[in-house]
């Protein structure tokens, strides 16, 4: 069952958007530790994307525990 997950893209794009909903968290978090006002922006467009990855990955989480139902 690994082998056929590994192979399906929903199974990778999956994988890909948890690495970089992880790694976006962690540079927010360390944005607001630094709190530099001129990373206001950057901070404003990471969050953007986190909203985003955040929509995705759960979408993607709901479509591969079908999939795997059906195996």
């Amino acid at each position: 069952m690994r082998s056929i997950l590994r192979e399906n893209n929903n199974f990778q794009k999956f994988s890909r958007y948890c690495e970089e909903k992880e790694s976006i968290e962690k540079e927010l978090n360390d944005l607001s530790i630094s709190d530099g006002k001129k990373e206001d922006g950057k901070k404003e467009k990471l969050e953007k994307r986190l909203r985003h990855l955040k929509k995705e990955v759960s979408e993607l989480a709901i479509i591969l525990q079908n999939e795997i139902k059906l195996l």
